[in-house]
């Protein structure tokens, strides 16, 4: 897509599916619709979307949904957390990330390819900046628009002028990649979401705590790990998908955002918010997106599994760490020799 100077030039298409989504701007596009998206231009005009209703929603200022969905403080870098809930909610692409640089590092392991500064970016390619031209520290990442590599193409991020996208919130505003701070472009793994299983794991057994460790198992979990996993699940909740006390929901308690995207997962398709199968699905998607987990599958410790479930995935204010282990290892007593 060429650009005239300083200006985004969009599809006929486009246009009207902005102009709609303007009129509609009071409903909210936080919601997964029931498909996912692997098509460039409609991955652009969600992103569209997305940045209207944002403008539009006072009450949702500083990255506030995005962070909350991540679950980390309000007032906090959301660029990273935009584009994991983007990926996540629109795209099944299943990455949890706060930091951007981090977040690169996860899509490449998830098969994303990384691309270098003479890469002319496609729509749906992702932009990563690095404040000290390196793959770790403070950075940035927005979308892509397709309209130009560094220096002539423009990107759509969180936390851009400290609000999505731009501050007039209309495409021909948006910045320009910066010749500067650029760092790598990387294209995910969009087809792919579409077809993956959430996970292969079968819940079988007679009671929730033998099916969770079963459905673990079967998704090619070490026995360890699976018993780690059930034993945070039996600290969280008792094992009782459930659990709802008004706050916490499920069996690993989520919250928040996490809670929101577990229940839709589970609702589209189980039809059942308190479904086993669906949320020991979602747990394995959450797993995969999150760094510091990429060995738990294959960990042969009951005790490290356990510990490193917990600090990663739980992050529980006070985990009574004992009780899990102990849990955990019943578990692993129970169905794992």
């Amino acid at each position: 897509m060429a650009a005239a100077a300083g200006s985004l030039m969009l599809p006929f298409f486009l246009v009207i599916v902005i102009i709609v989504s303007i009129a509609g701007a009071s409903e909210s596009t936080s919601e997964v619709s029931g498909s996912y998206l692997a098509d460039p231009s409609r991955i652009q005009e969600e992103l569209v979307r997305e940045m209207e209703w944002y403008h539009s929603n006072a009450a949702y200022s500083n990255g506030a949904k995005y962070l909350d969905w991540i679950s980390i403080p309000r007032g906090s870098a959301w660029c990273a957390s935009f584009a994991s809930w983007f990926l996540s909610t629109k795209c099944n692409i299943q990455v949890r990330q706060p930091n951007a640089l981090n977040m690169l590092k996860t899509l490449v392991a998830m098969g994303a390819v990384k691309h270098g500064r003479d890469y002319s970016p496609k729509m749906g390619d992702l932009v990563f900046y690095s404040d000290n031209g390196t793959d770790s520290g403070s950075g940035h990442v927005g979308f892509a628009m397709g309209d130009g590599g560094v220096g002539t193409g423009h990107i759509l991020g969180g936390n851009q002028s400290h609000t999505l996208g731009c501050r007039s919130g209309r495409t021909e505003d948006l910045p320009r990649i910066s010749t500067r701070r650029f760092y790598a472009f990387c294209t995910p793994n969009y087809e792919a979401s579409l077809t993956a299983p959430a996970a292969a794991g079968k819940a079988t057994g007679s009671t929730n705590e033998e099916k969770a460790f079963n459905f673990f198992v079967s998704a090619g979990y070490s026995r360890e790990s699976a018993a780690g996993i059930v034993g945070n699940m039996g600290q969280e909740s008792g094992v009782n998908p459930q659990y709802d006390d008004g706050l916490n929901y499920g069996v690993c308690s989520w919250i928040e955002g996490r809670k929101r995207n577990c229940i839709q997962y589970c609702q589209q398709k189980y039809g059942d918010k308190y479904s086993l199968a669906g949320q020991c699905e979602f747990v394995a998607q959450e797993i995969s997106g999150i760094r510091g987990l990429e060995n738990l599958r294959s960990m042969k410790d009951v005790q490290a599994a356990t510990e490193l479930f917990e600090l990663k995935f739980e992050r529980a204010g006070k985990p009574n760490m004992p009780r899990r282990i102990r849990l955990a290892m019943e578990c692993y007593q129970k169905y794992g020799k």
